[in-house]
């Protein structure tokens, strides 16, 4: 079963999964040790659909344990691996659930290691492969102000979220640029 998202790269749904979701997480599992809890950072790379999963959820425990930040690593695990059992989602769900997953990750990281700064971001809709056909039109040179924001500036919390206008967003919809930046209370 292709990944519509990602057809540009010929990926499975479990692919997806493995890519947005337990790359991360190898990564810090390599990468932590090494980082001085001082200064170290952590900045993974999110999406709007992350938010946009979450909000289709509605006000359920899912979503609460998506976007409050009270998920533990195996939590998460046992929900991707029941969420990708039940074969319920189309492409986009398993899309959106690898990123909205990992923003859950990220804000497990801010607890786990709260000396190190971990955030997540969007790039933006960004013309690449992945996005061909459906109205990205972004260059990859404009996905990148809330990647840097994330790996350089003076941030104000741990464990948040990042619009592609490296404003603060929320876990639970897709704030645009423009919007109003996100006050951090959850709706329910």
């Amino acid at each position: 079963e292709q990944c519509w998202y990602c057809l540009g790269h010929g990926v499975t749904g479990e692919g997806v999964i493995n890519t947005n979701f337990y790359g991360p997480k190898r990564i810090c599992d390599a990468f932590i040790p090494l980082l001085d809890p001082a200064v170290g950072r952590i900045a993974n790379v999110g999406s709007g659909a992350g938010g946009g999963y979450v909000k289709r959820l509605g006000e359920t425990d899912e979503a609460r344990m998506l976007m409050r930040g009270d998920a533990t690593w195996d939590e998460l695990v046992e929900y991707v691996k029941t969420k990708m059992a039940t074969k319920s989602l189309d492409d986009h769900g398993v899309y959106g659930l690898s990123k909205a997953c990992v923003a859950a990750y990220t804000q497990f990281l801010a607890k786990t290691h709260p000396g190190i700064l971990s955030s997540c971001m969007s790039p933006g809709f960004i013309d690449t492969a992945m996005t061909k056909g459906y109205g990205a039109n972004k260059t990859p040179e404009e996905g990148t102000p809330a990647i840097r924001k994330c790996l350089f500036e003076k941030l104000e919390g741990n464990g948040w979220y990042y619009g592609s206008d490296g404003m603060r967003s929320p876990y639970h919809f897709m704030r645009n640029p423009g919007m109003d930046v996100y006050d951090g209370i959850m709706p329910f």
